[in-house]
């Protein structure tokens, strides 16, 4: 399809084909967003989760809490929260697998939930049985929300 009959604007035209092998992303013009593609998904995780994970460790060994200040506080957990959802993505990925299925927005949904776990565990501060137990339980009663409410 030429460039004017076609619904999408493909990442090789926007990107002179760069970053079209890594992400293959569509910007759709009649919807004026990124649409969500299966290639995306099976690419676009670990790569964040290596740029998380480098960002991660430089943020750790050249600063200190001091000096970051709220913003590199911010830069922290957040970047701690993309490593933890690539690692959970990557997790149930594993598990759907030995299901026999096939990844949809649901198990990515089941990601989300349980990557927030390890960042609550650090925003508590303490770290005990009482602690994890609450946590592991409040993360099993979102998925199952989840599971409920995607049904």
């Amino acid at each position: 399809m030429t460039r004017e009959t076609s619904w999408f604007l493909t990442g090789s035209q926007v990107l002179w084909g760069s970053i079209d092998i890594l992400f293959e992303l569509s910007v759709s013009r009649f919807w004026g967003g990124v649409c969500y593609n299966k290639l995306m998904s099976r690419r676009l995780v670990p790569v964040l989760g290596l740029v998380a994970a480098m960002i991660l460790l430089v943020l750790m060994n050249f600063t200190t809490p001091i000096s970051v200040g709220p913003w590199g506080a911010l830069l922290f957990f957040t970047t701690f929260y993309v490593l933890m959802f690539c690692v959970a993505v990557g997790l149930v990925k594993m598990w759907v697998k030995m299901a026999g299925k096939q990844m949809r927005k649901k198990e990515y949904l089941y990601g989300a939930v349980i990557a927030f776990g390890p960042v609550m565990l650090i925003l508590v501060g303490t770290m005990n049985v009482m602690t994890v137990a609450l946590m592991a339980v409040f993360v099993f009663l979102t998925c199952f929300l989840v599971s409920k409410h995607t049904a």
